[in-house]
């Protein structure tokens, strides 16, 4: 519970705002076969107490996996479902939006037994619930190998905006100093 009171001063006129912000998480952690698992909620509720009357609310659930699948190689995972509801009544301004993101990211070090072979793959998605909202996919998949101050990297980048595809081949050469 948290609250705040603020004066105003305009052109000798004094204004009060106060707000009223609360907030509350709760989570949950277990280390079981090798990985680590957490869930975590959190709840927002803010109000201005003065004539705009705004209010806020949001509501996150979010689920999180890390496992390694072997010395060499880990999976993770990330699950993030989001509520956010706002209202300015003076403005005639009100929303609600839900969404939903998850990712999953793979790596791989010492691909073909190379211990400086390197190998990212990066899978994204997020959805929106409204019209307004914008829909996302992104899988990113990289190969990175270093010989001494030599960094070389190799991506493939798939992408889909509302509907949208696209692609984009990138390499990369760097000599670090």
């Amino acid at each position: 519970h948290q609250g705040s009171l603020a004066t105003r001063q305009f052109g000798g006129m004094s204004a009060a705002n106060a707000r009223l912000d609360h907030t509350g998480t709760v989570s949950w952690n277990q280390a079981a076969g090798g990985g680590n698992s957490t869930v975590q909620l959190t709840l927002s509720d803010s109000r201005a107490m003065t004539d705009t009357e705004d209010e806020q609310q949001l509501v996150n659930f979010q689920i999180l996996r890390v496992q390694p699948l072997n010395r060499s190689s880990f999976l993770s995972g990330n699950l993030t479902v989001q509520y956010v509801r706002q209202e300015f009544p003076q403005l005639g301004i009100g929303s609600d939006v839900a969404t939903a993101t998850g990712r999953v990211d793979y790596q791989h070090s010492s691909v073909f037994g190379l211990t400086n072979l390197r190998f990212l793959s990066n899978l994204f998605v997020s959805r929106a619930a409204v019209e307004q909202g914008i829909d996302r996919s992104e899988w990113d998949n990289r190969l990175d190998y270093t010989i001494g101050l030599l960094d070389t990297s190799l991506s493939l980048r798939l992408i889909q905006i509302d509907g949208q595809n696209s692609s984009l081949v990138m390499a990369r050469i760097a000599r670090r100093f």
